[in-house]
């Protein structure tokens, strides 16, 4: 039998040869000689689904609530609840729908529109009834054109680009492995690779040493395979554009002059304009805390 789009959590049989399946894609399905002979929406997933002696079904849903589906007009509910519910269903709907991969409940109403845009050709996304419509800003008539409704491409909502609310050109899936849940790496183009790698590394706490990997999964995966670093950029130990942590940093093309290691030896204090602040700390503390534990064990061995 083949019907659901998500995973079946539970499939129950009756005497009359109906078969009862809830999913996680909300749906209660109910089969006969293996064609889906109804669906019945939920407003979340189906835990579990059972019939009753009398062939009525109950389901356990996700937004806590447990409900029985009959056949007998004698125990249907009334017209008002019946009503209550399709409601129910269309507020969950809308609040799952996506437009151009943002969530629709999310987009401002038209009243956006009352507001004048920064610069011409500013581009406004509002919620109209069920629908998003994208408005241009005119700045020669101080006014929003609109543009037409949004709607989102083959596959775009699969993509996954909006994280945690912001929209983002990527939104990967990493796999670290070690039976670690997937973490999302967001990632935009005109991002710097080497700063979404250190900031990435630290939100999740793990080592910097992962930080090459980290960007070489980044450009490989964003099309970015020619990407050059910003050769504005010195590192203070190493004089290269790129950090390395455990290696030494070298120049693609052999035209970079040795570094001049000004810093080392260095007596005094020493104060940076720039740097990985949060990353030092964390590193610092590292080495602190390793410094105690072979001080304590020496002590130990005496």
């Amino acid at each position: 039998m083949i019907g659901h789009s998500s995973l079946v959590y539970s499939v129950d049989a009756h005497s009359s040869g109906l078969i009862a399946s809830g999913s996680e894609d909300r749906s209660l399905k109910i089969w006969k000689d293996g064609v889906c002979v109804q669906s019945i929406e939920h407003p979340g997933c189906i835990w579990d689904a059972k019939f009753l002696g009398n062939g009525d079904i109950v389901t356990a849903c996700s937004d806590g609530t447990t409900r029985i589906w009959t056949a007998d007009s004698n125990r249907f509910c009334s017209d008002e609840e019946i009503a209550a519910y399709t409601d129910l269903i269309s507020q969950y709907t809308l609040s799952r729908k996506t437009v151009g991969g943002l969530k629709l409940m999310d987009l401002p109403g038209v009243e956006a529109l009352q507001v004048p845009g920064n610069s011409d050709g500013q581009t406004l996304i509002v919620r109209e009834g069920d629908n998003g419509v994208a408005y241009s800003w005119n700045s020669a008539e101080l006014k929003w054109d609109k543009i037409g409704e949004v709607v989102d491409g083959p596959g775009e909502a699969a993509q996954g680009q909006v994280h945690d609310g912001v929209r983002y050109d990527f939104v990967f899936n990493v796999d670290i492995g070690d039976g670690e849940p997937i973490r999302k790496l967001p990632y935009n183009r005109s991002d710097d690779p080497y700063t979404v790698a250190d900031k990435w590394l630290l939100k999740e706490n793990l080592p910097l040493t992962y930080r090459q990997q980290v960007v070489e999964f980044i450009l490989q995966n964003s099309g970015q395979n020619n990407f050059v670093p910003d050769p504005s950029f010195r590192d203070p130990y190493t004089g290269a554009n790129a950090y390395v942590p455990g290696q030494p940093s070298s120049s693609s093309n052999g035209n970079t002059p040795e570094p001049i290691f000004k810093h080392i030896p260095k007596s005094g204090m020493l104060s940076f304009e720039t740097a990985q602040f949060d990353g030092i700390l964390k590193k610092v503390a590292e080495f602190n805390s390793k410094l105690s534990s072979d001080s304590v064990m020496g002590t130990a061995n005496k």
